[in-house]
């Protein structure tokens, strides 16, 4: 496990498959969901992706839950329960209860299935909520961080005092609803671009040059923007979404495709599905 940028290519990730009695809630606003989705579709999607990834030679990690462990509805979106960096996976504080049997029902399951991990973990201290989607690594010595809705500034003290020769710096943001993360308003292409909604993030991460995007149905409704780099200038970006995908293309990014449009519905999209674990 190695894990020191966002952008350079992804060898290996970890995703989270629901069951249906996860996925099937009777309230949309207590599930924490846009809507309510379709259950088969959101599996049916979620396979597709893991397909689309395996097709792109990045090996796929697919956890499972067993009858015995707590449902955990939000738990697909699995960039959000831990931040990984270097070879290190910082297990989340998850701000609202719903989400807070999530990082250690992560472990549990990941651990059955690469028991080489077991000396990886790092948990926060309980007074530092954090949410691993809140976070960019930009190279092995600079992280930057979004506090102020689920992370928390306690985040910058806690990385200079874990990792040799870190420095934690703040995005500044008006992410208050959605998006909710700094992923869904800034994403890294490769190690001198970055897309961003500007609504959302006028603030710059040092030395990258910012491809812009206003609101429009695309990018608010199609999740357009809530994209994985799987390697420097290409990723792996939400189906229909054309108008966007143009002007990536036009920027030199190479844009693949797959269809999420139901998984939206339950408040997120690929880029807070899938938890890299190494890249290189």
């Amino acid at each position: 496990m190695s894990y020191e940028n966002e952008f350079t290519r992804v060898r290996r990730v970890v995703l989270y498959r629901p069951t249906i009695d996860e996925i099937t809630q009777q309230d949309a606003q207590t599930a924490m969901y846009m809507e309510l989705p379709d259950s088969a579709k959101v599996l049916r999607e979620f396979d597709g992706i893991v397909a689309k990834l395996r097709e792109l030679q990045i090996e796929v990690i697919v956890l499972e839950p067993s009858k015995e462990m707590p449902d955990t509805s939000n738990m697909i979106f699995l960039r959000d329960v831990a931040f990984v960096f270097r070879e290190v996976i910082v297990l989340a504080n998850m701000k609202y209860p719903l989400r807070q049997d999530e990082p250690g029902k992560f472990k549990e399951l990941l651990l059955q299935v690469s028991p080489d991990l077991k000396d990886s973990f790092v948990e926060l201290d309980s007074t530092i909520s954090m949410e691993g989607a809140d976070l960019l690594a930009i190279n092995k010595n600079l992280v930057y961080a979004y506090v102020g809705s689920r992370t928390d500034k306690g985040i910058i003290s806690f990385l200079s005092r874990t990792f040799e020769n870190v420095e934690g710096k703040v995005v500044k943001a008006n992410i208050h609803g959605v998006p909710q993360h700094i992923l869904g308003g800034v994403h890294i292409i490769n190690d001198r671009l970055a897309t961003r909604r500007i609504k959302y993030c006028q603030d710059t991460i040092e030395d990258f040059e910012y491809i812009d995007f206003d609101e429009d149905t695309e990018t608010s409704d199609g999740f357009a923007l809530n994209i994985v780099t799987v390697a420097p200038g290409e990723i792996l970006m939400p189906a229909n979404n054309p108008m966007t995908r143009k002007k990536l293309e036009s920027r030199g990014v190479i844009c693949h495709e797959v269809e999420v449009s139901e998984i939206h519905k339950m408040g997120g999209g690929l880029a807070c599905m899938v938890l890299p674990l190494a890249r290189r």
